[in-house]
């Protein structure tokens, strides 16, 4: 008898703008275009190699997206929040802290049609289900009740409490962060001189190196890199 064929695995992504609801009605479009504008750059930044379904903006402020693997799955938590943590310019008032960016991470087979083979997308996240969504639905309503960054649901165990707490530490950190320590994090990682940062601020290149060194931001880093090779040596021991 032949065995049923193996379902793929996928890992679902779901985002919200905590507290986006109460903003002014104007500031709050603004902000739901900047978030376009980001989402749409990621989605050419990824492509169907890395994503099963683009990242999109739901109704209510939520972004949500479907991996085929979680090479870029760090990544893509950290750019989102970096770009909306005091980076999005509004107008002449400079940096603007935006609504607190939550995430949940859920891992699983999908009940809905099959997706397209890389590099072809399924064309909208929310068409889908599964319970890859389910359990990142679950994550996420961890992460907007305990503020964690991300909680991850699907991987295993002690697998999620280990990578909810990764990014629960990580956000403590962040959480100490002014705007203008977020927009320097956000350009030292696109590889911007910190002595370019410097001058354009009218301060000295230490003044940048004190700001990263407060933000405690090689530990993020470390943070981050730690994620990715965890989240790369569970899927090498499942696929293997």
């Amino acid at each position: 008898m032949a065995r049923p064929a193996k379902k793929s695995v996928y890992i679902a992504l779901t985002g919200d703008l905590v507290a986006s609801k109460a903003m002014d009605p104007e500031e709050r479009a603004e902000l739901q275009r900047h978030v376009l504008v980001k989402l749409k750059e990621r989605n050419r930044a990824l492509d169907g190699d890395s994503l099963a379904a683009p990242l999109t903006l739901t109704a209510g402020d939520e972004i949500q997206g479907l991996f085929r693997h979680s090479d870029r799955l760090v990544e893509t938590i950290q750019e989102l929040t970096d770009y909306l943590f005091g980076v999005v310019p509004m107008g002449e008032t400079g940096w603007r802290h935006f609504p607190y960016l939550v995430f949940g991470v859920g891992r699983g087979h999908l009940t809905t049609d099959s997706i397209p083979a890389a590099p072809k997308q399924a064309s909208n996240p929310a068409l889908l289900d599964g319970p890859a969504f389910h359990r990142a639905r679950a994550a996420l309503e961890t992460a907007q009740r305990t503020r964690t960054w991300a909680s991850f649901q699907g991987f295993g165990t002690p697998e999620d409490d280990v990578l909810s707490a990764l990014f629960s530490l990580m956000g403590a950190v962040r959480s100490r962060w002014g705007p203008e320590q977020g927009a320097t994090s956000y350009r030292v990682r696109r590889h911007e001189l910190q002595k370019s940062l410097a001058k354009e601020r009218g301060v000295s290149g230490s003044v940048v190196s004190e700001s990263l060194s407060a933000a405690h931001h090689k530990t993020l880093l470390a943070g981050e890199e730690a994620a990715r090779k965890l989240l790369a040596r569970l899927e090498s021991l499942r696929d293997g």
